[in-house]
């Protein structure tokens, strides 16, 4: 049995009216996916295993100051990876999503700036160290791969 991997956009490819980083997830992110639920039903596309992974973050399972709209939004990526999880595995379709603490990343490099941000990053990070997206893409890779087949 072969397999294919699927790609998907970044949610960061998704046009919005505001620069927040909550603008336009959810609303993007559901236009991009409620299509997926169709795609077992043309079976004939499906002769391999495929793979659906998404970002979230950390603050899907906890709740951060100031940022309400954010954990909410990506609280909701993680109950819709484990809803289309179990909707798509009997498709062999498997979903899964990474959810890192703090990384460095373009959406958050002006909090970066301040020394003090970073130092109290570091002191919450049993690594003692904040992420790089280096430190993210081997376990998407790895979970979009043949070696997480089960």
């Amino acid at each position: 049995m072969s397999t294919k991997l699927l790609t998907f956009l970044p949610l960061s490819s998704i046009s919005a009216p505001s620069s927040s980083p909550c603008s336009y997830a959810l609303p993007g992110l559901m236009h991009r996916v409620l299509p997926m639920r169709a795609w077992p039903r043309a079976s004939w596309m499906w002769p391999w295993r495929a793979s659906a992974g998404f970002v979230s973050s950390i603050a899907g399972h906890a709740g951060f100051p100031n940022s309400a709209a954010y954990c909410a939004t990506k609280g909701a990526v993680e109950l819709m990876t484990k809803a289309l999880a179990m909707e798509l595995a009997p498709h062999n379709v498997r979903v899964n999503a990474v959810a890192p603490g703090n990384i460095h990343s373009p959406m958050n490099e002006a909090y970066f700036e301040s020394p003090e941000y970073e130092s109290i990053m570091i002191d919450r990070t049993p690594a003692g160290r904040v992420g790089v997206v280096e430190d993210i893409a081997p376990a998407a890779v790895f979970l979009a791969s043949p070696a997480a087949r089960y």
